[in-house]
């Protein structure tokens, strides 16, 4: 991957040929399969946007040959939000405002209980009794607020089992199961609409929401891009979630808008079982194996055992306007020709 340096011209985006934006939720360096999809896909002619994370605070806009790669910065501001400054219930009117608020409080309390020991090493009588008694209550209530903001975080992550009577339906709890998912949609969808793709690829199960929600919005100006969902992994074999309630979330998250995407590929026959016994899929999803290729003839169409790239072009009638309705699109490493 080469940059463009901090001063790379923005790119052409006016519509000559065919748009693909690829999403992940990562930085894109040294993800092989977003990568050689990439490639691919310019190799035919399409033009080709890679969409991820930056790992500082700026956009950065580099190129991957002729794919245009841009990391938008991504804030964790909901992500923090549920510890570092949850809501307040009728059980917790007093307590701390925020986690600095009360880490705050917390070592004004215990520099308190200094001052009180030193002021009762040289006073006694009524003022001695008089700074206890202040000592005490304000000891009190400290233990008081403290206590009710442990318990809003603790409330906070905990799963929410009333959604609907909060008003939520239950598919959109995931954003409050894990917020990451919701500010990875506030960086990325910005540049969707900026792009205004043909086709798009979402890269493993945090993305393929932000994909379809936007490709839902541009239904409603009369033209939904197409959408690609690209399994990974299988979800709940993922042994990195360690959080239940976040484990649940992006569960929920992946379960509900699969099912609206337009095509799934995936990297394995294991994965594209457990996908379809899971979520009921009337239509097998389509491999690319994570190998390399020799020829593009290897492909066969009921699910090859050494073939990488599947083609995803007409099996799907919902798709047969991506490019040519006689041609379709097989991902693969045109470096393995």
């Amino acid at each position: 991957m080469t940059s463009d340096g901090p001063t790379a011209p923005k790119a052409d985006l006016s519509p000559r040929t065919p748009r693909i934006v690829m999403i992940v939720d990562n930085t894109i360096d040294g993800d092989s399969r977003v990568q050689k999809s990439a490639r691919f896909m310019a190799s035919l002619g399409w033009e080709v946007f890679l969409v991820g994370r930056s790992p500082s605070t700026e956009r950065q806009t580099t190129r991957l040959d002729a794919a245009v790669v841009i990391k938008a910065p991504t804030e964790l501001t909901l992500h923090k939000r549920p510890t570092l400054a949850p809501r307040r219930t009728l059980k917790s009117v007093f307590a701390y405002r925020d986690k600095s608020q009360a880490s705050a409080a917390t070592l004004r309390a215990k520099w308190r209980k200094i001052d009180f020991d030193s002021y009762l090493a040289t006073h006694t009588g009524i003022p001695a009794f008089l700074k206890k008694i202040s000592f005490v209550l304000q000891r009190a209530m400290h233990r008081l607020r403290n206590d009710q903001f442990k318990r809003r975080v603790s409330q906070a992550k905990a799963p929410r089992r009333f959604a609907g009577f909060t008003g939520r339906s239950a598919r959109n709890t995931w954003s409050y199961d894990d917020p990451f998912l919701a500010d990875l949609e506030l960086a990325i969808a910005p540049v969707l609409a900026e792009l205004a793709p043909d086709l798009i690829h979402a890269h493993d199960y945090r993305s393929i929401g932000i994909a379809v929600r936007y490709a839902d919005r541009c239904s409603r100006k009369g033209k939904r891009p197409p959408v690609v969902y690209d399994a990974h992994e299988f979800l709940p074999g993922i042994e990195g979630i360690a959080d239940a309630r976040k484990r649940r979330g992006n569960e929920t998250y992946e379960a509900f808008y699969l099912r609206k995407s337009d095509a799934i590929i995936t990297v394995a026959e294991g994965i594209r079982q457990e996908l379809v016994n899971r979520h009921g899929l009337k239509q097998n999803p389509m491999i690319v194996a994570n190998v390399p290729m020799a020829r593009a003839s290897h492909w066969s169409e009921s699910g090859p055992s050494v073939n990488p790239w599947i083609a995803t072009g007409r099996q799907d009638s919902r798709l047969r306007g991506w490019r040519r309705s006689s041609t379709r699109t097989i991902y693969r490493d045109p470096g393995t020709d």
